[in-house]
């Protein structure tokens, strides 16, 4: 009998592999004509066996450096569980499950426990199956089933029921199956209203990935009544307590903010008609998107946060194949600013109180406007963490100098007015000259750039050039940029939808760990992470980069990332 412990870890493995299985999207998954209409929210997946395939094989990389990721063995100590190795399309079948089918886990509400619905191939053998996996658990075996619009309902004990119906598998908690409202069983096995007829979910599907593996879909209608019962739960305790204390004055405070909180919150949450969440596997990658489409309400304000027709540096491309990480966006982070002045942030104050009183006091030191002249001033930006040059390290040097020195940051950033920049970094060095802060001058590639070196090993420098402000820690990133960028300074990013963009090297940051765990950094603090330094760099082998890009098309903006291994 496999032991009590083993037990504990086999289950959740189960179903994390299956949680992660993989639909076709070419049409509507199965299981979305079936799940009720008045869902709050739906994950939904179908083909599990093959998606179960490529997450096996990503955690088999790692078999060497851990024996549990073996997944082979791991497929055997499941059969020995179950009865059937589920890993494999075959012990899926033989277990009864469909792995050409279809998984969703939904509810009726965004809090509690959802009801989770799996596609089989045959009932009665999957019902055997469980029932004598549950029994060799220790569990007693259900007895004879109710029936309710002709499933068979099975409450085996703990906090769910077993409902098989046809090629179904339901798991209802029991809190769902007593509410008063409308039983789960007849909405899921009945004829009235499903997902895929709902429009909020036609129109997330929209976003979805076209080869996605899974979605995470929301209905935001229901996501703003959420959030306004919440708001008027709490504000009415408020005014509940407003009535009995002496002084009330406190609690109608509370519930005066709550109100503006609900007010605002809602107007925010309105701006967004659907919401989802998409991912795909394959051999060498793992992909996810985020995705937002905005209302009628939200075109505009997403239009001015992030503009379009944005500028990268001409020489992005080639700085990056030298960053460790680089990245790009372009964002009016005064029109972000002013999506959240509204919010309250106490009883008597909101979001723009505190932005107006940093800007007086901003204002009163440098004679700018913090919004108009500074935040508003940047149009796009591109940054560059690029690799350390590790042959500066001295022996001699103290731990804290070795670490600084290994930090080489370069951001360009494109302005929109580059004189009111250069007012404000003359102002700025104006008031460090009159602390005694030494700033050094010299004149590269015909630009003139100004560094301070604060502490041993820290340097920080900038340049104006044109409507560019270049900025770097450490020693000769500006340069850098500067002795790359003769060709010319902006170019447009290279789709019309774009926004922003990210990469990260792995084998740029592995070299850079070796290097320095080569020339002992951190002296003898750093032992422990030398030591396993062996296996990091194992783990990290595996891996080539991670992706980010962010778009805006027609109101819709996505974030979408990916690993990619070697």
């Amino acid at each position: 009998m496999i032991s009590s412990n083993r037990r504990i870890w086999v289950w959740p493995c189960v179903f994390f592999l299956l949680a992660l299985s993989a639909p076709s999207m070419a049409g509507v998954p199965a299981v979305a004509r079936k799940v009720p209409g008045d869902s709050a929210y739906a994950v939904i997946m179908t083909k599990p066996a093959d998606v179960v395939a490529k997450i096996c094989a990503f955690l088999d990389r790692f078999k060497q450096l851990n024996a549990d990721l073996d997944m082979a063995v791991q497929g055997e100590k499941i059969k020995a569980e179950l009865g059937e190795n589920i890993l494999t399309p075959e012990g899926m079948r033989n277990f009864g499950i469909d792995p050409d089918g279809s998984i969703a886990i939904y509810g009726p509400e965004f809090q509690g426990e959802p009801v989770v619905a799996v596609g089989l191939t045959d009932a009665k053998v999957f019902k055997e199956k469980i029932f004598a996996a549950m029994e060799k658990s220790g569990k007693p075996k259900p007895g004879k089933p109710k029936r309710i619009s002709g499933a068979e309902v099975y409450e085996p004990g703990g906090g769910s029921a077993i409902v098989l119906k046809g090629k179904w598998c339901l798991v209802v908690p029991k809190t769902q199956m007593q509410a008063k409202k409308g039983n789960p069983i007849q909405a899921f096995f009945g004829q009235g209203r499903k997902l895929a007829t709902q429009a909020w979910f036609k129109q997330a599907m929209q976003a979805v990935d076209a080869n996605a593996h899974g979605m995470v879909l929301l209905d935001m209608g229901r996501v703003v009544k959420t959030f306004q019962t919440d708001m008027r739960t709490q504000r009415k305790f408020f005014e509940e307590q407003a009535k009995k204390a002496k002084d009330a004055t406190w609690h109608k405070k509370h519930a005066k903010m709550l109100a503006a909180q609900e007010r605002v919150g809602t107007d925010l949450l309105k701006k967004v008609q659907s919401l989802a969440i998409d991912w795909k596997l394959t051999d060498k990658r793992i992909e996810s998107n985020f995705t937002l489409v905005s209302s009628k309400s939200g075109l505009r304000t997403m239009a001015m946060i992030f503009p379009a027709k944005p500028k990268l540096p001409a020489f992005h491309a080639e700085m990056a194949k030298t960053a460790v990480m680089s990245g790009w966006a372009a964002l009016q982070v005064n029109a972000l600013l002013d999506l959240f002045a509204p919010v309250p942030i106490g009883p008597e104050s909101t979001v723009k109180n505190e932005l107006d009183r940093g800007g007086a006091q901003f204002k009163q030191m440098f004679g700018l406007d913090l919004f108009k002249d500074l935040l508003g001033n940047a149009e796009s930006a591109a940054f560059y963490l690029l690799s350390p040059d590790m042959e500066v390290l001295k022996p001699e040097m103290s731990k804290e100098e070795q670490v600084l020195r290994l930090i080489k940051l370069a951001v360009v950033v494109k302005l929109a007015k580059p004189a009111k920049a250069k007012e404000f970094l003359d102002k700025v060095e104006t008031i460090m000259t009159a602390q005694k802060s030494q700033i050094a001058k010299e004149q590269i590639a015909g630009t003139e750039v100004r560094s301070l070196q604060p502490t041993p090993g820290a340097v920080v420098s900038w340049a104006l050039k044109g409507d560019a402000l270049l900025f770097g820690i450490g020693e000769g990133t500006v340069a850098n940029l500067l002795k790359i960028s003769q060709a010319g300074m902006w170019s447009r990013a290279s789709k019309a939808s774009e926004r922003a963009g990210g990469t990260l090297d792995f084998a740029a940051l592995t070299e850079a760990m070796a290097s320095a765990v080569a020339k002992n950094v951190g002296g003898d603090e750093g032992t422990e992470f030398r030591m396993a330094w062996p296996m990091v760099k194992q783990v990290l082998s595996q891996f080539a980069q991670v992706e980010l890009a962010g778009t805006l098309d027609k109101g819709r903006l996505s974030v979408r990332s990916a690993i990619v291994f070697h």
